[in-house]
């Protein structure tokens, strides 16, 4: 539970978008569930001692960006809060592990007192940990830092991955390029498992807004498409996944 927390703290310092780095292939998420009233105390801990490894990371270019968010929409699943670490490949993995060792060794014996003391707020089975493999995304760097995430994500029956990776490309991929283009949407993606088995849903289709209001342009966007093109595309998505529907949550990004 230690070295989890470490790890937490590690990336939540700030949202790190900017960085001069090769786009990401891999991102690692981790879910979680803390008692409230104890967010605010161990963001100050993470404030005071991770910092500077955090910026060691960037400037080596393990990492190619970080950060915070929590769910403005509730799902049936109990998570308050959702960390991403974006890695160029499995090496930023091995770097963070790296780092928790190097702060853990640096710790005083107060920070570490305070830190078993913040183990008692994660609940119990209160994480889960998710590595996604890109397979599509955006080529371009956020315009400026983005303030929410979109998630919808998918189950795709066993031996249709190749069909939901087409059917993204033929309808998501243009109509993202395009907001994109207009500034209505900015990094956007479709993901994969990189270690199966960690939830129970299969693809994430992913994207960033600025401003909520900007989810009007993508609705509009999908309501102008030829109607039979639409009502094929939909009907293809039906056909390879096991659910009726995606489930859908936004998330809004902080920093501490």
């Amino acid at each position: 539970m230690r070295r989890f927390l470490l790890l937490v703290c590690l990336v939540f310092t700030a949202l790190s978008a900017f960085a001069q780095a090769p786009l990401p292939k891999m991102t690692w998420l981790r879910y979680y569930h803390v008692e409230r009233g104890k967010s605010a105390e161990f963001m100050q801990l993470a404030r005071e001692q991770f910092k500077p490894v955090l910026d060691g990371l960037q400037k080596a270019g393990k990492l190619h960006s970080w950060g915070l968010a929590i769910p403005i929409t509730q799902v049936e699943e109990p998570w308050s809060h959702a960390l991403y670490i974006a890695m160029p490949d499995w090496s930023g993995a091995e770097a963070i592990d790296q780092a928790i060792d190097k702060a853990e060794a640096s710790m005083t014996p107060q920070m570490a007192k305070r830190m078993g003391e913040l183990s008692m707020s994660i609940r119990d089975g209160g994480m889960r940990d998710v590595i996604l493999r890109h397979i599509v995304q955006s080529e371009n760097e956020p315009k400026a830092q983005p303030k929410y995430i979109i998630a919808d994500v998918y189950k795709i029956k066993p031996g249709r991955e190749a069909d939901a990776v087409a059917l993204f490309n033929e309808w998501a991929k243009p109509l993202f390029t395009d907001l994109a283009g207009k500034g209505s949407v900015d990094m956007w993606g479709l993901s994969t498992h990189g270690v199966p088995g960690a939830a129970d849903w299969t693809h994430m289709v992913w994207y960033f807004l600025h401003d909520l209001g900007d989810m009007e342009a993508i609705i509009a966007a999908n309501e102008t498409m030829e109607p039979r093109k639409m009502q094929g595309f939909s009907v293809r998505l039906r056909d390879m996944s096991e659910w009726s529907t995606p489930r859908e949550q936004v998330w809004r990004l902080i920093a501490p």
